[in-house]
């Protein structure tokens, strides 16, 4: 990172509390420069102006460095095996508890899109093989404006085609040319601000951030270098029960300091169990 964007960065710091000091530096370039364009800063000390003058750009400046594109079901092979495969073997692994409580978190969870498509699945095996099923799903991100878009969960068509029809008949009520997801989805999803790194960020109530069976935390990774996602890693891993499972996105992959902890059961999805003894 040369020492203009370090600067930059350090600076955002200190004004904002966000932390993309350790973004990998040609993502963080190519995205601050379509702040710059649409500020009309010509350099980095005339954003870093703007930026102080005008605290009102500092969720567009959020928004442009973690940018987000997703829809309902990406990936559709994941959500097949996660509804026939991984859910129904943590759910029955549960059985035993006094009372049983699956717990899923979405670290990274952009529009909500991933989040409600799970809870449809887990809808689904409520109805078909687990009736009463209870279900808590904890879904941040750092990006306050994605996640007040999330929990309006209100979508358009586009977002939608990978949902097969009948799930949109049953989970969702048409708003003009938009498409609502009910409550039955909504009532077992939260929805929260948390950043994976940054220093300042109060640390969560004691007790959110454990006991999980499945967590998500997909294309994040791909924004920081590696001694933080090590120290990502250590922060899931810490929140996951055993047996429990992380799902990666596509282009990621384990780091050394989760080798012997996560074994990949599902070849190429990106879905790993852990296997701590």
């Amino acid at each position: 990172m040369d020492d203009d964007i370090k600067k930059l960065v350090e600076e955002i710091y200190f004004i904002t509390g966000y932390d993309f000091r350790s973004y990998r530096p040609e993502t963080f370039q190519r995205r601050i420069s379509l702040r710059m364009m649409d500020t009309k800063c010509s350099t980095y000390q005339d954003y870093l102006i703007f930026l102080k003058n005008h605290p009102a750009e500092r969720e567009p400046l959020v928004n442009s460095v973690t940018i987000k594109v997703s829809h309902f079901f990406r990936n559709p092979l994941v959500f097949e095996v996660l509804y026939n495969e991984v859910l129904p073997k943590v759910i029955t692994s549960k059985m035993s508890d006094k009372t049983p409580q699956l717990r899923i978190w979405f670290a990274g969870c952009a529009g909500g899109e991933e989040v409600y498509s799970t809870a449809i699945l887990i809808r689904e095996l409520e109805n078909k093989r687990f009736p009463g099923l209870k279900a808590f799903l904890l879904a941040t991100d750092i990006d306050r404006q994605a996640l007040e878009f999330a929990r309006a969960g209100i979508y358009n068509k586009a977002a939608l085609t990978e949902v097969k029809k009948g799930y949109l008949d049953k989970y969702f009520q048409v708003e003009g040319k938009y498409y609502k997801v009910n409550k039955w989805i909504q009532e077992i999803v939260s929805f929260g601000y948390y950043d994976l790194v940054a220093a300042k960020v109060p640390s969560p109530p004691s007790g959110l951030f454990t006991n999980y069976d499945l967590i998500f935390c997909r294309n994040v990774l791909m924004y920081y270098n590696e001694p933080v996602n090590q120290q990502i890693f250590k922060r899931l891993l810490g929140c996951l029960n055993n047996p429990g499972y992380i799902i990666l996105g596509e282009a990621e992959s384990l780091l050394p300091n989760a080798i012997n902890r996560l074994q990949e059961v599902y070849p190429k999805l990106r879905i790993y169990k852990n296997h701590h003894t």
